[in-house]
């Protein structure tokens, strides 16, 4: 509970200018930078723009589907599985390393936060 009062007090501290919390604290984008502008493309219509904000936008709902419907016996099968969540946490993690190479620091979703709360540490230790 300690834990979340002072995450919450971080992003007090910084404001609200981005929504992802791991960026305003960390800086750097989370594995899920990219998620909602990515489905806002998707249910626009636009498929191509909804894989540049996030190539794995689908994950959150093959999972999504998995956990409501886990009473059901075959993906009740997938659901107890520890293969299937390694997996999906290794391709999302991997994916996330792809992005970090190829998109940060300066392309969108994956720009650097410098108004993030450790950034800000380390430019006043500087």
């Amino acid at each position: 509970m300690l834990g979340i009062v002072f995450f919450y007090f971080i992003v007090f501290i910084l404001g609200n200018n981005t929504r992802c919390y791991f960026r305003n604290v960390f800086g750097i984008p989370c594995p899920g930078c990219g998620l909602s502008r990515a489905f806002t493309s998707f249910f626009n219509g636009d498929f191509i723009g909804a894989i540049h904000y996030h190539p794995l936008f689908i994950i959150p709902i093959i999972v999504f589907i998995v956990v409501i419907f886990k009473n059901n016996k075959y993906i009740n099968q997938l659901y107890k599985s520890n293969k299937f969540w390694n997996i999906v946490c290794i391709i999302l993690i991997g994916t996330w390393i792809i992005r970090m190479i190829i998109l940060f620091p300066n392309k969108e979703p994956l720009r650097f936060y410098q108004d993030g709360f450790f950034p800000r540490i380390i430019n006043i230790i500087k």
